[in-house]
This record gives structure tokens, sequence and C-alpha cells, in this order.
């Protein structure tokens, strides 16, 4: 499973497999501030669905993605990778 931090800088992180199935991504996860998406597609393909049409990405791939309400990403079956959640906080206690 992932890890979401308390009331810290907004952190969450998990590995992702995606089974025989395709599976929503980071649904549940509310940082409740601007938060980035950084996901390593390490074989197989994420779909990236925006309001402006969706795109299949293809590993080997690493996207990092300012994230915005209307975003779904979802692990094609078969897609093995990682998938980390920063919140704004997060981001700018890492840069300094």
């Amino acid at each position: 499973m992932g890890f979401l931090a308390g009331p810290g800088p907004g952190l969450y992180a998990e590995p992702v497999r995606g089974g025989l199935q395709d599976r929503r991504l980071g649904g549940l996860v509310d940082l409740g501030e601007r938060s980035w998406r950084v996901v390593l597609v390490d074989r197989g393909r994420l779909r990236l669905a925006e309001a402006a049409g969706s795109e299949d990405i293809s590993g080997p791939a690493l996207l990092w993605l300012p994230w915005r309400d209307e975003m779904r990403l979802t692990a094609r079956a078969g897609m093995s990778g990682a998938m980390l959640i920063l919140g704004e906080r997060a981001l700018t206690s890492a840069l300094g």
C-alpha cells in the first residue's frame, strides 16, 4: 500500500501493478493542496485522460504531471511501475 503523510508536507507513494484488469490510480488521494504526480512506467502502458482527450504512455517512461482535478490515470492490464504524489509543501521542502 501507499504512505500518506499526516500534518506535515503531503506525500503519497505506492508501487503500481496493473494485474489482469485496468486499475485507476490515486483516485482516493486528496492532499488538500496543489499537487504533482510522478509516475514510473517500468513496463506496460498507462492511460492519461484529460478533458481534451486521452493518451496511452508505453514503458519504460517517467512522467512528471502538475495535477488537475479532471485528470485520470489508469494502469493498463499488466503494467508495473510506481507512483508518487507530491503536495506543494512537500515539493517546496524538497527544493528549498
